[in-house]
C-alpha cells in the first residue's frame, strides 16, 4: 500500500524533471567522454609528428653518411662541408648535414678516416622542435702513390 501512494504522489511535473536531470547526466557523461578522445587524439597527434620528424632527421642523417662515403671516396683530402637544405623539406624550414673529420685518439690507425655527420631538423609549427642525429663515419683511406716519399 505504500508503493501505491509513492506513485500518486509523483506529479507529471516531477516525471518532466527527473527525466531532464538524466538527460543532462548523460549529455555530461557524453561530453566528458568525447573531450577525453579528442585529448587523447591530440596527445596522439603531437607523438606522431614528434616521431616523423625524428625519422625524416634518420634519413638525413643517412643522406649525409651516403654523401660522407662517395666524396671522400673521390677526394683524399676532403676536409667535410654544411649542407644546408632549408628549401628542400616544406614542412622543416631548416635543414642541415653537416659533415667534418674527426679524431680517434683510441688508435693512430692512418689506413681509416674518421667524419662525424650531423643531421638536424627545425619545425615550422606552433611549438618548434629541433631533433638532431649524428654518427662517426669510418672510411678506409685511399691508397694515393704521391703520397709517399719519391726518394724510396
Amino acid at each position: 500500500m505504500i508503493s501505491s501512494l509513492s506513485l500518486r504522489s509523483i506529479t507529471p511535473q516531477n516525471r518532466s524533471g527527473a527525466v531532464l536531470l538524466a538527460v543532462l547526466v548523460c549529455l555530461g557523461i557524453a561530453s566528458a567522454i568525447t573531450a577525453s578522445a579528442i585529448h587523447t587524439s591530440l596527445r596522439a597527434r603531437r607523438q606522431m609528428d614528434a616521431h616523423w620528424q625524428l625519422e625524416q632527421t634518420r634519413q638525413l642523417l643517412d643522406a649525409g653518411i651516403r654523401h660522407t662515403h662517395r666524396v671522400a671516396a673521390d677526394q683524399a683530402k676532403y676536409e667535410g662541408e654544411s649542407l644546408n637544405l632549408d628549401d628542400t623539406l616544406d614542412a622543416y624550414p631548416f635543414a642541415r648535414i653537416e659533415i667534418k673529420p674527426a679524431v680517434d685518439e683510441t688508435t693512430s690507425d692512418d689506413r681509416f678516416r674518421l667524419y662525424e655527420v650531423v643531421a638536424t631538423l627545425h619545425n615550422d609549427d606552433a611549438t618548434p622542435r629541433q631533433t638532431k642525429r649524428s654518427r662517426i663515419v669510418r672510411i678506409r683511406a685511399q691508397y694515393n702513390p704521391t703520397d709517399t716519399d719519391a726518394t724510396q
